[in-house]
C-alpha cells in the first residue's frame, strides 16, 4: 500500500484546504464509457440500489428500491455490483492525478481527497483558476464532484460533503459553518440524535453555548471535534506519499474485443499518470501497455505500487471477477514513444490513439497494465511576457505522431560515417539509436564544414554518366577541381576519382568527377 508521513505545514501560512467529494466514485469508476446511459449499483446484499446516476433518477429510481422494481421502472439500465475492495485503490489512483494540483494530498476513504492549496494559489494565479482546471479535469475523468474550501481540514471536509461552496477566508467558511444541520457533524446516530432532542439543529447553536457547559452536558469529545472544525485545535494529519515506479493496472468487469474500447480507460490512466510526472518534475519517453487476457496467467497481485484496480463494466449482476482474477500481467503488449519525453496526458492520449487505430486485439481483453519507462527531467520554460510564444507543433512532437502512425521502422536520421568516399560517408539510424559521440560528431560536422571545395547537401543515389563531349556542348563551366579521392583498398569496392565543381548555364551548381578511366559522372547538386 502506498505509504504515508506526518503533516509538516508551515504554520506562518494562512492555512486554505480544498477537498473532494466524489458522491457516486463506486458507481461511475465501473463505467465503460464517457456517455453511460441509466446505472445503478447494488448494495452488499444485491437485492437494493444503493447509488443512482442522474439518468436513472430521472426515470424515478431512487436509493433503497427493489432491482425488481428498478428493472420495471427502467429496463434499459445498466446494474453495477458493488466492488468495495476496489475502491481505496481507485481513490488512490485519483490522489496520484491530484499531485499535478498540490504537494501535500490526504485520502479520505471512501470518496474523497483532501488537498492542502494555500501554498499553490500564486503557481495557479488564484483560487477562481485551480477550480476551472480541476473542473475541466475531473469532466473529462467522467466523475461526478461536490468541492469546498476550509480553513481547516475537517471545515473543508464537512462542507463539501454537504455541498459545493468555494470560500476565500476563514469569515466566510465559519459563516457558512453555522449553517451545517448537526446530523451533518459526522457523528455517531446516538449523539446525533441527542443534539435534536436537546433542541441544537444547526452548528452555530453549538457555538453560542460557553465550551465548560458544553463539554459538562455533551462530553469533551464533541467539544474536541467543533475545536477541530474551527481551528482551536490541531487536525494531524498524515499526506499520501507517491509511489517510487508508475506501474498501473486496471481491471474491467467486460470482455473488451473492440481496441477503441480501450480509449476511455485508458484516458483515466494517463490522468494519473500526468499527476505523477508532475509531482516527480519529469517526463516519459515510452509508455507500455499490456492487453492482459483471459486464462493466461495464475495470481492476481493486488499491491498499489504495480497494481490499479479501476474496473468498469455494463450490466453485472454476478460480477464474476470481483477479486479473483486469474491473471499474471502477460498478454499483448503495445508501446507507444514519444521522441522527446512528454509529461501531458491529452499529448499521449493522442498518440495511444493514432496507434490503436492500427491495433487488432488477438483475444478478448479483461485487464490493461500502464507502465512508463525513459524518464528525463522535466523542461522549466522562462516565460517572457514581450515575446509572443510560438504555437506551431514542436518537432518533437510531429515526429512522434508520424512514428505511432507509420511504425518505427518508417523514420530515420542521418550520421556521419568516418569513410573519405561519399556514398559510404553516411547511414540511416532509426529516431531511437543513439547518435555518436557528442564530441566526436561536432569534430566532424566542423571538419566538413572547413573542407575545400565543400559538399553537395544532394548526393545521388547512383551517379549519372556525363559524357566528355557533353561538357562544352552545354557550356559547363569547371569553377573548382580537382579534388583527388583514393579510399576504399581494404575492402572489394576502391575508388580513385578526381571531383570538380562545375556551374551549367541555368545556374545549376554540381559536383563532378572523372574515374580513372577517364569517365565523367555528375553525384550531387548543390542547393
Amino acid at each position: 500500500m502506498a505509504a504515508s508521513i506526518p503533516s509538516t505545514r508551515s504554520s506562518s501560512q494562512t492555512p486554505l484546504w480544498i477537498y473532494l467529494h466524489f458522491p457516486l466514485l463506486p458507481l461511475e469508476m465501473l463505467y465503460c464509457d464517457d456517455t453511460p446511459g441509466p446505472a445503478v449499483l447494488l448494495d452488499q446484499r444485491q437485492s437494493r440500489l444503493h447509488l443512482c446516476n442522474d439518468k436513472a433518477k430521472d426515470r424515478g429510481l431512487k436509493q433503497g428500491m427493489a432491482i425488481a422494481t428498478a428493472c420495471s421502472l427502467c429496463p434499459e439500465v445498466q446494474i453495477f455490483s458493488r466492488q468495495k475492495h476496489r475502491e481505496s485503490q481507485q481513490l488512490e489512483a485519483l490522489a496520484i492525478w491530484a499531485g499535478k494540483f498540490s504537494a501535500q494530498i490526504c485520502l479520505q476513504p471512501e470518496d474523497g481527497l483532501l488537498l492542502e492549496i494555500a501554498s499553490m494559489l500564486h503557481y495557479f494565479q488564484g483560487l477562481k483558476v485551480l477550480q476551472q482546471q480541476l473542473q475541466q479535469q475531473l469532466t473529462r475523468f467522467g466523475f461526478s464532484i461536490q468541492w469546498a474550501t476550509g480553513h481547516t481540514p475537517l471545515a473543508a471536509r464537512l462542507l463539501a460533503r454537504n455541498g459545493t461552496f468555494i470560500g476565500q477566508n476563514k469569515n466566510q467558511h465559519l459563516a457558512r459553518l453555522g449553517q451545517l444541520p448537526t446530523d451533518c457533524l459526522e457523528l455517531d446516530e446516538k449523539s446525533s440524535e441527542r443534539l435534536i432532542g436537546m433542541g441544537f439543529f444547526q452548528l452555530q447553536q453549538l457555538l453560542s453555548v460557553p465550551r465548560n457547559e458544553l463539554a459538562s452536558r455533551l462530553g469533551p469529545e464533541l467539544v474536541n471535534k467543533i475545536d477541530r472544525i474551527i481551528g482551536q485545535q490541531a487536525d494531524p494529519l498524515c499526506y499520501f506519499e507517491l509511489p517510487l515506479h508508475f506501474s498501473r493496472q486496471l481491471d474491467l468487469s467486460h470482455e473488451v474485443e473492440n481496441s477503441e474500447a480501450l480509449l476511455f480507460p485508458l484516458r483515466r490512466m494517463l490522468g494519473g499518470l500526468e499527476g505523477y510526472l508532475h509531482s516527480r518534475q519529469l517526463r516519459t519517453q515510452q509508455l507500455t501497455l499490456t492487453l492482459v487476457k483471459r486464462g493466461s496467467a495464475a495470481d492476481h497481485q493486488h499491491d498499489y505500487h504495480k497494481v490499479d484496480n479501476q474496473p468498469f463494466g455494463k450490466r453485472n449482476f454476478n460480477n464474476h471477477r470481483a477479486g479473483n482474477s486469474s491473471i499474471n500481467g502477460r498478454g499483448q503488449r503495445v508501446t507507444v514513444k514519444h521522441h522527446n519525453g512528454e509529461h501531458r496526458a491529452e499529448a499521449w492520449l493522442e498518440l495511444w490513439r493514432l496507434r490503436i487505430e492500427r491495433l487488432t486485439i488477438k483475444q478478448p481483453v479483461i485487464a490493461l497494465r500502464l507502465e512508463a519507462s525513459h524518464f528525463r527531467e522535466k523542461e522549466n520554460r522562462n516565460h517572457n511576457l514581450f515575446i509572443q510564444e510560438n504555437p506551431e507543433e514542436p518537432p518533437a512532437h510531429l515526429l512522434s505522431r508520424l512514428q505511432t502512425r507509420l511504425g518505427e521502422s518508417s523514420l530515420h536520421r542521418l550520421a556521419l560515417v568516418a569513410d573519405h568516399r561519399p556514398e559510404k560517408s553516411w547511414k540511416t539510424l532509426s529516431l531511437n539509436q543513439q547518435l555518436l559521440q557528442q564530441s566526436t560528431h561536432q569534430e566532424k560536422i566542423k571538419s566538413r564544414t572547413e573542407e575545400k571545395p565543400g559538399r553537395p547537401n544532394w548526393l545521388l543515389e547512383k551517379p549519372q554518366p556525363l559524357q566528355a563531349h557533353q561538357l562544352t556542348q552545354q557550356n559547363i563551366t569547371i569553377e573548382t577541381g580537382p579534388e583527388r579521392i583514393v579510399s576504399g583498398w581494404w575492402d572489394e569496392t576502391p575508388i580513385r576519382r578526381d571531383y570538380y565543381i562545375a556551374r551549367w548555364p541555368d545556374g545549376r551548381l554540381g559536383w563532378l568527377y572523372r574515374d580513372d578511366k577517364g569517365m565523367w559522372f555528375v553525384h550531387g547538386w548543390f542547393g
